[in-house]
C-alpha cells in the first residue's frame, strides 16, 4: 500500500547533476587530494558532492594582500612578507624513518623567519625559492623554539606577482592534510561548473527581502568583501539560511500529510479501565496530564493514524500517559511497542508496566540487545501470534525479524535519541499494511518552538507545563572544583541520614591530555575519603546486567553514592536519591545539565544539585551556570540553550536523528522560520503534488537540499 522513498532515490533532473557530480572529478584532484577531501567531509554519510563542496562555510576571513614587516608576525594567523632568501638548511633523515624538515631562513630588515616543509623535494623547493633573492611568502605563522616558523607556505611569488596574491581570503574549517589554498581553488572550479537553476521562491518575497539567487549567494559566500559578508545577518547567508528552513518545513508537511491520508485503527475510548488505572494510582494527575490524557485519546479516536508528540519538563509524570494510551490500545486488542533508548530504563518501564498493566489484561515482554539468540527468537514467536501486547524494548525493536500480529500503537520515549525515520520504520512493521499504527512520542527534554517546528512538524503536540504538586523545587548551588573536599565533607553528614547520592563526571577513565575529572579517578578517590560509605560505579562499558545489578542495588539503598556518567541522565527514578553533583558542568549543555538534575527531587524530601565547575569559566559558560542555579523551567532553559549555543550543538544532531542545519543560525533566522512554514503551507494548499512551474522548481531544492537527511517522504503506490 505504501513505502518510503529517500528523495534521492526518485528520478532525479538532469539540471542538478552537475551539483551531485563527485568531487574525484574535478580537474586537478587525484587519487592522494581526494583522500584529503574525503576526511574534509567525514561527517556526511556518503560521498561527497559539488554541493557540498561549496557549501562548506569559510568560519572568517584573513586579509592575505596586505605586505607585513616580519616583526609585526600575528602569530596563528595568516601573514604574507616580502622576504630576502638567505640560506637552506636541507632536512636529513634520523633513526631510518623520521627525518628533519627542510629549512629555508628567510629575512627582511626587521627580522627572520624559517619557511618549512615536511617531505618535500629539494630542487622543488631550490626552484621556487632560489638563494639571494626576494620571494613573496603567504601563511600561518607560528612560533616553534624562538624562531618565527612558516610551514608550507600557500603562495610562493616573485615581486612582480604580487597582483596573484587575493587581497582577502576565506578560512575554512579544515580536517586532514589540506591547505586553505587548494580548498579555495577547487570551490572555485566547482562554482564555475554549477549551472543557474530555475528560481522556487515567489518574487515578492526575493524583493521583501533582498534575496539574491541560490548560485549568487554561494559565489559570494566564497568571495566576500568583508567580515560582514560572512555574518548570518547577510543577504547572502539569510537566503541560503531561507531555502534550508524551507525544505524543511516543505519536507515535514508532506510526511505529515502523507501520513494524514492513511487509515489508521478507530480506537474507542476505554474510560472504566482507565479509570480503574487512574484510581489505582498513589497520586492524582495534574491538569497539564488530564488535558494530554484527553488529546491523545481523541487522536486514537480517528479514522486516520495518531502522530503526536508529548513533551514535558524533567518529572512532569508522561510516563502514566504513555502506559494510559497503550491501556486503551490492548483494550482495543492491538498490540503496543514501547521503545526507549537505554536498557536501563527499559527494565525500568517494564517492572512499571507490569505492576499497573498486568492485574487489567497486559501480557507485558521485554526485548533488549542483551538477550541471548535463544531468548530472542522465543520473544520473536510470542510477538508474532499476539500473545504478547505489551513490548518494551531498545533499539532491538527495529530489527528485521519482529513481526507485530496487530500492532496498533507504538510509544517512543525520549524522541530526540531517535530520527524521524526510525519512528517511521516501527510505524511500518505491522502485518496489517492497510492501516498504520498511532504513533505517541514522548521527550523530557523540553523543545524549543524554533526546533519543534523545524523537526518535529509534521506532529501534533501535547505541552505539560505544570508538575505534580508533591513535588519541590530542587535547590541548585554553583561551586568551583576547590571545593570539593567540603562537598565530600557534607556528604558524609547527609549519608547518615539514609540518603543516597548521584556524583556524575563526563568521561569513564583518565586522560594525560584532559583536565576532566574521570568517573573511575572520582571513584577511586571518594572510595579513599568515604571508606565507610558504599560506593558504586556505572558507565556505558559495563555490561547490560552489570548496570542493571548496580542499579539495583542503588534503588535498595545497598548503595548510597553512585558514581556515574551521564548513562544515568535519562528517566533513571530513584525517589531516596536527593543529592546529585556534576562535576565539570561547564562542558555540558543546559539542556543536558536539566536532565541530570531531574534524577533528584522525586521524593518527599529537599534536594541539591551541586555544579562543580573548572576556572577559567567563558562569558558563555558563567551565563549557563547562573541560568541553572536560578531557573528549574525547562521550557525557558531550552529556550536558552538555544540562544546560547544554536540549534547545532544543543541536541546533538548527528547523534540525535535531527536534520543537520548547514546555513541556519536560529539566533539570527528565527523570524525567517515562520515565514517559510507559512509559505511552505501556502503553496501545498494550492498545489498538493508540486506540479505547477512552482512547484516543479520546488522538487529541484528539494533534491538538493536533503540530499543527506534521514526524513523520507511516504508516497502511495
Amino acid at each position: 500500500m505504501y513505502c518510503l522513498y529517500y528523495e534521492n532515490s526518485i528520478m532525479r533532473p538532469s539540471i542538478l547533476a552537475a551539483y551531485f557530480e563527485p568531487i574525484e572529478n574535478l580537474p586537478g584532484i587525484g587519487t592522494r587530494l581526494i583522500q584529503h577531501f574525503h576526511k574534509l567531509f567525514e561527517h556526511l554519510d556518503y560521498e561527497p558532492v559539488l554541493f557540498d563542496l561549496v557549501g562548506h562555510i569559510p568560519r572568517n576571513i584573513a586579509h592575505r594582500g596586505e605586505i607585513i614587516s616580519v616583526k609585526d608576525a600575528q602569530i596563528g594567523q595568516i601573514n604574507s612578507f616580502n622576504v630576502f632568501i638567505k640560506k637552506h638548511k636541507p632536512g636529513f633523515k634520523r633513526f631510518k624513518k623520521a627525518g628533519t624538515p627542510y629549512t629555508v631562513i628567510a629575512q627582511d630588515d626587521t627580522g627572520e623567519i624559517h619557511i618549512t616543509f615536511f617531505s618535500s623535494i629539494q630542487n622543488y623547493i631550490e626552484q621556487m625559492l632560489p638563494l639571494n633573492t626576494y620571494r613573496i611568502i603567504s601563511g600561518k605563522v607560528e612560533k616553534y623554539h624562538r624562531n618565527l616558523s612558516m610551514a608550507h607556505p600557500e603562495y610562493i611569488l616573485k615581486d612582480t606577482e604580487r597582483s596573484k596574491l587575493p587581497r582577502i581570503q576565506n578560512i575554512y574549517p579544515i580536517r586532514g592534510n589540506i591547505t586553505q589554498k587548494q580548498i579555495y581553488v577547487f570551490i572555485q572550479k566547482a562554482l564555475a561548473h554549477l549551472p543557474a537553476l530555475p528560481e522556487w521562491h515567489d518574487a515578492q518575497l526575493l524583493e521583501h527581502y533582498k534575496f539574491p539567487s541560490l548560485l549568487q549567494s554561494l559565489r559570494n559566500l566564497h568571495a566576500p568583501e568583508n567580515e560582514e559578508s560572512l555574518s548570518p545577518e547577510s543577504v547572502h547567508m539569510s537566503r541560503l539560511a531561507y531555502d534550508e528552513l524551507f525544505v524543511s518545513q516543505m519536507a515535514l508537511l508532506l510526511v505529515r500529510g502523507e501520513i494524514k491520508k492513511e487509515k489508521g485503527f478507530y480506537f474507542e475510548p476505554q474510560h472504566t479501565h482507565i479509570d480503574k488505572l487512574i484510581n489505582n494510582l498513589s497520586f492524582s494527575l495534574s491538569d497539564g496530564q488530564k488535558n494530554a490524557v484527553d488529546e491523545i485519546l481523541h487522536n486514537m479516536n480517528q479514522p486516520h493514524a495518531m502522530l503526536r508528540l508529548v513533551q514535558g519538563d524533567v518529572g512532569c509524570g508522561k510516563t502514566i500517559i504513555a502506559i494510559i494510551a497503550i491501556l486503551n490500545a490492548i483494550k482495543n486488542n492491538t498490540q503496543t511497542a514501547l521503545m526507549v533508548p537505554t536498557e536501563i530504563l527499559a527494565r525500568q518501564h517494564y517492572k512499571t508496566c507490569k505492576e499497573l498493566l498486568e492485574p487489567l489484561g497486559g501480557k507485558v515482554i521485554l526485548l533488549t540487545g542483551s538477550n541471548t539468540k535463544k531468548e530472542k527468537q522465543e520473544i520473536y514467536k510470542i510477538i508474532s501470534s499476539g500473545f504478547a501486547n505489551v513490548i518494551i524494548g531498545t533499539h532491538a525493536l527495529f530489527q528485521e525479524k519482529i513481526n507485530f500480529k496487530k500492532l496498533g500503537l507504538a510509544v517512543i520515549d525520549e524522541q530526540h535519541r531517535f530520527g524521524v525515520f526510525q519512528r517511521l520504520t516501527l510505524q511500518m512493521r505491522t502485518n496489517h499494511p492497510d492501516t498504520l499504527p498511532d504513533i505517541l512520542v514522548m521527550t523530557a527534554t523540553p523543545i524549543p518552538r524554533t526546533l519543534q517546528l523545524t523537526n518535529y512538524g509534521d506532529m501534533d503536540v501535547s505541552r505539560i507545563m505544570d508538575k505534580p504538586k508533591q513535588r519541590k523545587k530542587i535547590h541548585t548551588l554553583v561551586l568551583p572544583k576547590n571545593r570539593v573536599d567540603e562537598i565530600i565533607e557534607r556528604l558524609r553528614a547527609i549519608f547518615k541520614n539514609n540518603n543516597a547520592a548521584y556524583w556524575v563526571c563526563t568521561r569513564i577513565d583518565d586522560d594525560e591530555n584532559s583536565d576532566l575529572t574521570s568517573a573511575q579517578m572520582r571513584y577511586d578517590y571518594l572510595k579513599e575519603q568515604l571508606p565507610d560509605i558504599t560506593i558504586e560505579l556505572l558507565h556505558g562499558r559495563m555490561k547490560p546486567h552489570e548496570k542493571e545489578a548496580i542499579m539495583q542495588r542503588f534503588k535498595a539503598g545497598d548503595c548510597q553514592l553512585l558514581v556515574a556518567t551521564t548513562v544515568i541522565e535519562v528517566g533513571i527514578d530513584v525517589p531516596h536519591a536527593n543529592i546529585i553533583i556534576i562535576e565539570n558542568a561547564e562542558n555540558y549543555g543546559l539542556a543536558q545539565l536539566h536532565q541530570l538534575r531531574g534524577r533528584v527531587g522525586r521524593g518527599n524530601e529537599q534536594s541539591f544539585c551541586l555544579l562543580v565547575y573548572n576556572e577559567p569559566l567563558s562569558k558563555m559558560v558563567r551565563e549557563k551556570l547562573t541560568v541553572m542555579k536560578h531557573s528549574d523551567d525547562g521550557f525557558l532553559i531550552a529556550e536558552k540553550d538555544l540562544e546560547l549555543r544554536g540549534s547545532g550543538e544543543m541536541l546533538g544532531t548527528r547523534q540525535s536523528g535531527l536534520q543537520r542545519l548547514k546555513f541556519v543560525d536560529f539566533r539570527v533566522h528565527k523570524h525567517l522560520l515562520a515565514v517559510a512554514h507559512d509559505d511552505a503551507k501556502s503553496l501545498l494548499r494550492k498545489d498538493p503534488t508540486l506540479s505547477s512551474k512552482r512547484g516543479q522548481a520546488v522538487q529541484l531544492l528539494i533534491h538538493l537540499f536533503r540530499r543527506s537527511d534521514t526524513v523520507p517522504f511516504i508516497r502511495s503506490g
